[in-house]
């Protein structure tokens, strides 16, 4: 692609509308969930951070449904999180479990195209430094992960409710 072409193509889809709606989501979501975390440090809620910005879908078209399943897997991830930390194996052997069990889970729940989403969530609840506070931390953790979902499906559901309206409201111009 020649520099004319990739400037012209950069400079249409820099202005394009669902662009710009995916970007106010994502500062959105992510200052609402700083927020949370600013108001309770001591909850853990900065992963809520992590959670949002893996929920959001970029393209208007189907976002709800992609944000939906992103939520799911973020869910199935974040619980395997907390069956793996409570197993009473090695942190290894718990996290290559913990791996396989959320690849099976996500593929039982036909969630395949949000594995990595439930992986993250995965790693965010079962991983801790040292004896980091045990598993209250990760029940923090697992809150966290709910939280950044909910704030991510609030936004997606609000988002599409403007934009249909306002797409419905041009056609009728």
């Amino acid at each position: 692609m020649k520099a004319k072409e990739y400037l012209s193509r950069m400079s249409r889809e820099l202005l394009d509308h669902k662009f710009i709606l995916y970007m106010v989501k994502c500062v959105m979501g992510t200052g609402i969930c700083y927020l949370f975390y600013a108001l309770w440090p001591e909850r853990h809620l900065h992963w809520s951070i992590i959670s949002v910005l893996l929920v959001l879908a970029p393209d208007r078209q189907d976002s709800l449904t992609l944000s939906v399943m992103r939520m799911k897997a973020n869910i199935v991830g974040g619980l395997m999180g907390l069956f793996v930390f409570v197993v009473p194996f090695p942190q290894i052997i718990a996290l290559l479990s913990g791996v396989f069990l959320t690849i099976l889970a996500c593929k039982l729940l036909l969630a395949e195209s949000s594995t990595r989403s439930a992986m993250a969530a995965l790693i965010i609840v079962s991983l801790m430094e040292g004896d980091a506070g045990g598993w209250l931390v990760a029940l923090d953790r697992m809150l966290s992960v709910l939280i950044g979902c909910v704030v991510a499906l609030a936004l997606t559901v609000m988002f599409d409710a403007v934009d249909k309206k306002s797409t419905t409201s041009a056609k009728g111009e």
